[in-house]
């Protein structure tokens, strides 16, 4: 069985790998690069907010520590960061 953090990773990954496509898909519908980023960037921070929620009860029904709590949460702040910045890298060579 996987642990709560382990989980948290998980559908942080899923989630961006997700959010990715369908923006990707919109930018090249539309053909506007910056409607499809902007799709990611508002989505992205929507997941990471109710993924954040749900990992504050998990956490606690856990018993997870208040500074393994705060590591993880600001180390998927800064995955959301890198991946908000190679989305737009990637996007601006479409």
């Amino acid at each position: 069985m996987l642990s709560v953090d382990a989980w948290f990773y998980i559908y942080f990954a899923i989630g961006a790998v997700g959010v990715f496509l369908i923006g990707y898909g919109i930018a090249k519908k539309t053909q506007k690069q910056d409607s499809g980023f902007s799709f990611i960037l508002l989505m992205s921070v929507v997941l990471f907010a109710a993924l954040t929620y749900w990992f504050n009860g998990a956490a606690r029904e856990v018993l997870m520590g208040t500074l393994p709590w705060l590591i993880n949460l600001i180390f998927g702040g800064v995955l959301l960061i890198v991946f908000l910045t190679g989305s737009k890298m990637i996007f601006k060579r479409i």
